[in-house]
Parts: structure tokens; C-alpha cells; sequence
């Protein structure tokens, strides 16, 4: 996973915990709340039902329905019930909003209050309320009897389902708004970040020299330190092929000397020598790192080629066509570039062709021409130094294989074939083409 992704999926987590915890918390303290209301409201309604009682002297009680609080107890079937009963579970009252079944009173002590929430045989669930107390008669008899209420409506129960949907939806909107808002910040806190890629990006692909160091105070040792790394690199490689330049210019001439004495054992291995000096100079070019090179744009070059082409050979009749984009460049040393073009060009009109195409596709540039092509059954051998396609034409059979080696050092490869145009055909995939 990417670090945006990284983020942006713990604070996702962190989000839906917080509002979860959040909304479970807000949830239990207003259940808690409407759970206590519920309860007051049904011990005032107990209590009111004790105000409408009348005990008379012969012990009969009875309730006056006007002068209840709740009227729906005086309707059938409303869901609200309450029920006066005595010591025994004679029921001495009850109001006329008849519920199938309700729970049975239960005996406790003298003022004691007992609340719960019960099933009901229908699978409803109702709030149960009951107070065990007595009735002092003037006559000093006591009458003791239990005020039973049921609430079946479920107005409550409603009214929460109602508020958790709401709660629960408003967390959602608030998590997605909080959502949007935390990818911003994560956007803008991690936009030097991506910068810094595409700098190093470009700066791999030579189009950039150095990294700017304008960077938060987190990144600025980051982009110093690759600056430093990036000029320590370009100068060791250009050290190195100083001090092999310098090498073999020393060498020059104690080998020249050598070479002319008449010694012939002596004048064998100057040239061994010569030859070693050569090779591994070639070696070193084509070593040079490309990763932090600068990009060279290929269509300049091929045509200055082209131009020398026709001025070497004598011959302005020479065709050259290119089928290339004007924006395809590649990453590699320019006077690389020019000795590995220079090459192929120089190979193909030395050969007698007359017309040569450059093409490019899907970082594969192919350069045919209509030549005599190659005699050889497997024309990849003359990539090997030395190998010549024809021991008649002057050269020493070193161009393919030099131009074998820079493409190998660029991460290419080289394919040697016959060409549509009856030729030969050089192929060479460079997976550092640009564009």
C-alpha cells in the first residue's frame, strides 16, 4: 500500500471507532434518560390513580375515572392498563383499557416500588410499575392493596428506534463529511512529498539537473542528500573516464615506440597491449551510468547523422527516412548516442544501400536499409568483436559489437535480421526511450 493509502486507511479506522464508541455512548446515556422519564411518568400515573381512590366506610373501594390523569385509561383496547389488587389477588379495580394479558401483581412490602420490562403473550413489550400500600380506614382498620399499571403502547420504544436511526444517521454524514475533510489535510500535508517524486523522477530521466531544496524542514535533508548523491555520482563517472584517458594518452606513446622496434615478439604484445587499452576504455564508456543522465532527443540526431552520411560517402543521392516522433528522446550519453547511430549508418552505406529507415515503436528502433544484408546463417555472431559480415570490405568487425555494448549498458538489447527492404535490419529495444 501506497502511504496516502496507509493513512487514509487508519484514519478511516480511527474515525469509525471514534463515532462509533461515540454513538454508542450518546445512545446509552438517552436510553438511560428515557428509561428514567418512562418510569416517573408511570409512578405519577400510580400516583394519581391513588388520588382518584375512595375507601368507604365499608371498606368498598372505588376509583373516580374523571378525576384519573391518563384518559386513555378509560378507553378499550388503548394499550395503557391499571388494575387495583388486594393481599389475596382480588382484583378490586381496573381500568376499561382491557389488554389481553397482564403480567400478575406480586406480593412485596408496604411501600415498596417494583419496575420492569416485560413480554407480553402477543410478543409485545410493555413497562410494568406496581406499589404494594394500605388504606388506613377512620375506624382505624387498614386495607392493604397493590396499584398495578401496564404501558403497552410503546410510544417510548418507537421514539427511541426513531432517535437511533436519527443518531446513527447523522454519524454517517458527519463520518463522511470528517472523511472528505481529513483526505484534504492528508492531500495537502503530503503534497511536497509527491513533488519530491516527481523531481527525483525527472531528475532520473535528465530532465532535471539538480532538486530544489524549498521543501518542508521534514524533506529538505532528504532533497540535500540526493543533490549531494546525484553530484557525487556524475563526478565519480567522469573521474573514472578521465583517469582511463589519461591512462592510455600516457600509454601512447611507450606503446608507439614499442610497436616500431623490430622485435616482432615485442611489437605482438605492444599491440595486445594497444588492443587491452582499447577495449577497456569502450568498457568504460559504455559503463557510464544513465540512470541520472540527461535525455538526448533522437530525430536531431539521426538527421546530423544522416548529413555526415552523405558528405563521408560522397553520395547526396542517399535516402534516408525517418518515422519517428519529434519528442522521442532517449536516456544516454549524446556523444553515445551519435557513436551507436553513427555506426549503424556507416555499416549500412559501406555495404552499398541506398536507402536507410529509421523507424520507432514500442521503444524498439529499427534501422533497415537495402543492402545486400547479411550472408550469415545466424546473423547475431557478428555482434562478437572481430566478426565481419565481409572480409572484403575494409573495417576491423568492431561497430556492432561497440554499438552491442552501449545498448547492453542502456538495458537494451540488439537483434540483427533481414530487412522488408532486402537488406539488413538492426533492432534495438531501449528500455530507456522517452515518449
Amino acid at each position: 500500500m501506497s502511504l496516502s493509502a496507509r493513512l487514509v486507511a487508519g484514519s478511516v479506522m480511527v474515525l469509525a471507532v471514534f463515532l462509533g464508541l461515540t454513538g454508542i455512548a450518546i445512545s446509552y446515556s438517552v436510553h438511560q434518560r428515557a428509561d428514567a422519564a418512562s418510569q416517573d411518568r408511570l409512578q405519577g400515573l400510580v400516583f394519581g390513580i391513588l388520588g382518584a381512590t375512595n375507601v368507604s366506610d365499608s371498606g368498598e373501594l372505588s376509583v373516580s375515572m374523571g378525576e384519573l390523569p391518563e384518559r386513555t385509561l378509560a378507553l378499550e383496547g388503548a394499550g395503557l392498563y391499571a388494575e387495583i389488587v388486594d393481599s389475596d389477588g382480588m382484583r378490586l379495580w381496573r381500568s376499561r383499557s382491557i389488554i389481553e394479558s397482564v403480567p400478575p401483581v406480586r406480593a412485596s412490602a408496604i411501600g415498596d416500588w417494583q419496575q420492569e420490562l416485560v413480554k407480553l403473550a402477543n410478543g409485545d413489550h410493555a413497562r410494568r410499575i406496581q406499589l404494594q400500600t394500605v388504606w388506613e380506614q377512620d375506624n382505624g382498620a387498614e386495607l392493604p392493596f397493590i396499584v398495578h399499571v401496564v404501558d403497552a403502547r410503546g410510544d417510548d420504544v418507537r421514539a427511541m428506534a426513531r432517535f437511533n436511526r436519527s443518531l446513527w444517521a447523522t454519524l454517517l454524514g458527519v463520518a463522511a463529511v470528517l472523511l472528505v475533510l481529513q483526505l484534504a489535510v492528508l492531500r495537502a500535508a503530503l503534497g511536497p512529498l509527491r513533488k519530491l517524486g516527481r523531481d527525483i523522477d525527472a531528475m532520473t530521466q535528465g530532465n532535471k539537473e539538480v532538486l530544489e531544496e524549498d521543501f518542508p524542514k521534514e524533506l529538505s535533508p532528504l532533497a540535500t542528500s540526493v543533490n549531494a548523491l546525484h553530484a557525487r555520482e556524475r563526478g565519480r563517472h567522469e573521474s573514472y573516464r578521465h583517469l582511463l584517458d589519461d591512462l592510455a594518452h600516457n600509454l601512447k606513446t611507450p606503446l608507439a615506440i614499442l610497436h616500431n622496434l623490430d622485435d616482432s615478439t615485442v611489437s605482438t604484445q605492444a599491440n595486445s597491449m594497444q588492443r587491452s587499452i582499447d577495449r577497456y576504455l569502450q568498457r568504460a564508456a559504455t559503463e557510464t551510468t544513465t540512470t541520472l543522465t540527461p535525455s538526448v532527443l533522437l530525430l536531431p540526431v539521426l538527421e546530423r547523422v544522416a548529413e555526415s552520411m552523405r558528405k563521408l560517402h560522397q553520395n547526396p543521392a542517399l535516402q534516408f527516412e525517418h518515422d519517428i516522433s519529434p519528442t522521442a528522446a532517449l536516456r544516454a550519453p549524446e556523444a553515445d548516442v551519435y557513436e551507436v547511430i553513427g555506426n549503424l549508418y556507416d555499416n549500412a552505406c559501406k555495404y552499398g544501400a541506398h536507402h536507410i529507415r529509421t523507424r520507432l515503436h514500442d521503444g524498439v528502433l529499427s534501422i533497415e536499409d537495402d543492402g545486400p544484408g547479411f550472408d550469415a546463417d545466424n546473423p547475431q555472431d557478428l555482434l562478437t568483436r572481430g566478426a565481419r559480415a565481409d572480409a572484403f570490405t575494409e573495417g576491423k568487425g568492431i561497430g556492432l559489437a561497440t554499438v552491442k555494448q552501449f545498448v547492453v549498458a542502456w538495458g537494451g538489447e540488439v537483434q540483427l535480421a533481414r530487412s522488408d527492404l532486402g537488406g539488413a535490419r538492426c533492432s534495438l529495444t531501449l528500455r530507456s526511450m522517452i515518449g
